[in-house]
């Protein structure tokens, strides 16, 4: 079972590298959901950003009032005006309509308005036209006609992937570019980097474009001189650049993270830290060589995640001691003015006063910030042994605990899968974490009380630390809990896929080779029986679409700690031996042993066709009458 090797291997599927690796790329990997909570478009609506009637900066309330919605019978006429070659004024009404029209909150006419064929003349107007000829009033309006037409833009690039393609096509990227470099309205500059977020957001095709125009180096410059709000847009247009897995260019990359951290640090705004940090989770999942490395030992990201969870967990542990007082107070009262029945109630009431206590404190925490944070140290926890030191160094395992037990599954599969990935390290990272009885009664909760999703990561947690843990450890994990859990997992209503299976039939075997093989004491093996786990296992065995290589590893399981030889026989189709039990002729009754007319032959028959699939023997259900069966 174990190969040689300089760092020890289990069952070969569970060396620490591969199966952190594995972790990285299944289907159980959450940083591959196909939901992602981050936003990836916005768009921008009438009333926009918390219109404020007293604003002294005019900028601010370009095209922000309130306003009638013109109707969809309107828009060859807003059409017309756009088109009109001698009035700027018509042009600016006409934009107006339009985009007035496309930010109505339901179903907006987009698809009708990009079929006028207008869109290309709008995108000309966001270029600065401006000569020393014209009069101010003139140089007015066409600001107010560029901030309208990037508005308008913006709203098309938060539809379909079509449309976008459509405005892509038609030059709208290098449009809000050249808006953003060259306007002096710092409300238009926030509008061409909105625009571009939406498009940036839409694919990797489009992404590549805008990188392409400079437009990273062009943020890197200005962000410092931008309102906190044109920081909030900005940062989330950069999450949105960085949203993809493929390449680029590690200058960049580095240039932008510095970035990320610098503000990360100085802004006080909780959405712009969230866009930050999401930020920089993408970041961590590009491909790009040495990118994770530069993230964890050269910005101090992890240092201020913990800060961030930190400061998370401090507004639950207030909320929770608040509502715990509050409770004891409300228990007191009841307990002085109802001396009935008082134990019994309060017995019923009380462990589901404390979850109500826990879930309201928990609420108390900011999802928008410690979702990303969570999630960037998860992937960097997935990466070799010495990243992962570096954030046990950091003090995650010492913020973690209220997300360990959080009322919202994905939230705790989250946390499950980062301490899978722990559990995949060496035996002393193994320790920092099941030395914390509270971090590992939340994975052994996880695995019996959780999810489908949950118990499945909690499954891979106690999989994942058979391979380096040493025997005094597997013990530990026993005695919270591991059987009961892993012996669940092979419980019909799971439905466990062959490679979770596989999985736990490792893991079992790293937990019952504590105690050598069939024929010694082995009381962890009678435990697994005592859970049915081997019922569950027979069942499996029997299934006909079971792959070949799980039907073997059942099997070698089986044989080697349960002692299956003596047990086997044959119910078979034409030409097999069927095994019955003795009668004695003198008193007519059974004998002890098997045997029968047809059982005459060497016993040695059963053990040389031991895992030939080939020919049938076991008695069982199956109605395929193929494969080995062992019946307890």
């Amino acid at each position: 079972m174990f190969e040689s090797s300089s760092r020890r291997q289990f069952q070969k599927g569970l060396d620490a590298d591969k199966q952190r690796a594995l972790r990285r790329d299944s289907e159980l990997s959450l940083r591959r959901k196909q939901r992602e909570e981050h936003l990836q478009k916005r768009r921008k609506k009438i009333i926009n950003r918390g219109n404020n009637n007293n604003t002294s900066n005019n900028n601010r309330n370009i095209g922000e009032q309130q306003e009638a919605v013109p109707l969809i019978s309107d828009i060859p006429k807003y059409v017309q005006m756009v088109f009109n070659t001698s009035s700027l004024e018509l042009n600016l009404k006409g934009t107006t309509g339009i985009r007035q029209l496309l930010s109505i909150e339901r179903d907006p006419p987009t698809a009708q308005i990009c079929g006028t064929g207008v869109i290309p003349k709008i995108i000309s107007f966001m270029y600065d036209n401006t000569n020393n000829n014209t009069n101010n009033n003139n140089d007015e309006i066409k600001l107010k006609l560029q901030f309208e037409s990037a508005w308008v833009l913006t709203n098309i690039a938060a539809s379909s992937t079509q449309l976008v393609s459509y405005i892509v096509k038609n030059g709208a990227i290098e449009a809000f570019v050249d808006l953003f470099r060259n306007t002096t309205s710092p409300e238009i500059a926030d509008q061409a980097v909105w625009g571009l977020g939406n498009i940036a957001g839409d694919g990797r095709l489009f992404r590549n474009r805008i990188i392409q125009t400079g437009f990273l180096n062009d943020i890197v410059r200005n962000i410092h001189d931008l309102s906190e709000e044109m920081q909030q847009n900005t940062v989330w247009t950069i999450s949105n650049l960085f949203r993809y897995k493929d390449p680029m260019k590690v200058a960049d990359i580095m240039e932008i993270s510095q970035l990320l951290c610098r503000l990360l640090r100085e802004s006080k705004d909780d959405a712009v830290i969230a866009d930050c940090m999401w930020a920089l989770h993408y970041i961590s999942t590009n491909p790009s060589e040495g990118i994770i490395n530069h993230l964890v030992l050269e910005t101090g990201v992890i240092n201020d995640c913990m800060r961030l969870l930190e400061k998370e967990k401090c507004k639950y542990e207030i909320a929770l001691h608040q509502f715990e007082k509050g409770q004891r107070k409300q228990n007191s009262y009841f307990i002085n003015n109802n001396k009935e029945g008082v134990d019994t109630q309060n017995k019923n009431n009380n462990d589901q006063q404390l979850l109500n206590i826990n879930k309201q404190a928990l609420l108390k925490m900011n999802d928008k910030v410690y979702r990303p944070c969570l999630r960037l140290i998860g992937n960097v926890l997935s990466e070799p042994d010495d990243l992962t030191q570096a954030v046990l160094d950091a003090g995650y395992l010492d913020v973690i605990q209220p997300w360990a037990n959080h009322f919202c599954s994905s939230i705790r599969r989250e946390v499950m899968w980062s301490f899978s990935n722990i559990l995949a390290g060496s035996h002393q990272q193994i320790e920092s974490l099941i030395s914390r009885d509270t971090l590992l009664n939340a994975i052994m909760n996880a695995g019996m009380y959780g999810a489908i999703g949950v118990k499945k990561e909690a499954a891979w947690c106690i999989c994942n630390a058979m391979a380096d843990a040493i025997t005094q450890q597997k013990k530990s994990l026993v005695e919270h809990g591991a059987i009961e859990v892993l012996a669940g997992m092979l419980k019909p209503q799971h439905n466990i896929k062959e490679s979770a299976l596989v999985l736990v039939i490792e893991g079992l075997e790293g937990i019952l080779g504590i105690y050598g093989k069939a024929g010694s004491m082995n009381p962890y093996a009678d435990m697994f029986e005592e859970l049915e786990g081997l019922d569950h296992l027979e069942r499996i065995q029997a299934d006909e679409n079971l792959s070949e290589d799980a039907y073997n590893a059942i099997i070698m399981l089986m044989r080697k700690y349960y002692d299956t030889d003596d047990i086997i026989y044959n119910n078979g189709e034409e030409g097999g031996e069927l095994l019955t039990a003795k009668i004695d002729t003198n008193t007519n009754q059974f004998a002890f042993g098997v045997g029968g007319i047809n059982n005459t032959k060497n016993n040695n028959t059963s053990n040389n066709n031991f895992g030939n699939r080939n020919n049938p023997f076991g008695c069982s259900n199956n109605m395929n009458n193929n494969r080995q069966i062992y019946q307890f």
